[in-house]
């Protein structure tokens, strides 16, 4: 628990709250045993963080770290990532395309990629 005290806005509820995000469920539903102590809203952050960091995931899918650089560009009904990246990054940008959708479900927007070569 220490470790978490550090972390600027860390709470008692940080080391919980991070198992959740980890083992969010790609079925939407938290299951663990230890989330049956979330609130409503406890759940509704962990399933939005847990959808940043599949996204996040997909865009490392080949462990070659090939993205330089991420802009968001914020639209009224979709949020667009443009994608700077070293070399060929289709692989890692097709990876975290298909793990959009509880994002979309979560924000209740579309997300979509524009790859760049940088």
């Amino acid at each position: 628990m220490a470790t978490f005290r550090v972390l600027k806005g860390a709470t008692e509820r940080s080391p919980l709250l991070l198992s959740g995000i980890t083992t969010a469920k790609p079925s939407l539903k938290i299951t663990t045993s230890r989330t049956l102590r979330f609130n409503n809203g406890d759940r509704r952050l962990v399933r939005r963080l847990a959808s940043l960091v599949r996204i996040a995931e997909g865009l490392d899918h080949s462990h070659r770290q090939r993205i330089n650089r991420i802009r968001a560009a914020f639209q009224r009904d979709a949020v667009g990532l443009q994608i700077e990246a070293r070399g060929d990054a289709s692989e890692d940008i097709r990876d975290a395309n298909r793990s959009i959708e509880l994002f979309e479900k979560e924000f209740r927007t579309r997300l979509y990629f524009r790859p760049q070569m940088g």
